[in-house]
């Protein structure tokens, strides 16, 4: 399983450019903790995620970096949760 850090450095590089480096300070982007598993939700759809790219494509892009996808999460949306290494995510102390 990859880190938060990870992930954000492999969407820089899918979207050519810098714009992630900011991490969750993003805008389509959120998280939560659920006991000892961090989840990063992306939605795909938002405008800061350009240019667009579809959801399923996005997953195997960060499939094939290493990166673990709930590919059943919210079927029919543009919001993907990966899956990272621990982190105080949002709700990690409940």
């Amino acid at each position: 399983m990859k880190s938060k850090r990870q992930l954000f450095k492999d969407l820089n590089q899918i979207y050519q450019t810098e714009f992630f480096n900011q991490g969750l300070n993003v805008m389509g982007i959120s998280n939560e903790t659920y006991g000892k598993d961090s989840m990063i939700y992306l939605n795909a759809g938002h405008s800061n995620f350009n240019p667009p790219i579809e959801r399923r494509i996005l997953e195997r892009e960060l499939e094939e970096r290493g990166h673990k996808i709930h590919k059943k999460y919210f079927p029919g949306s543009q919001i993907l949760e990966v899956q990272v290494t621990y982190f105080r995510g949002v709700h990690y102390d409940e």
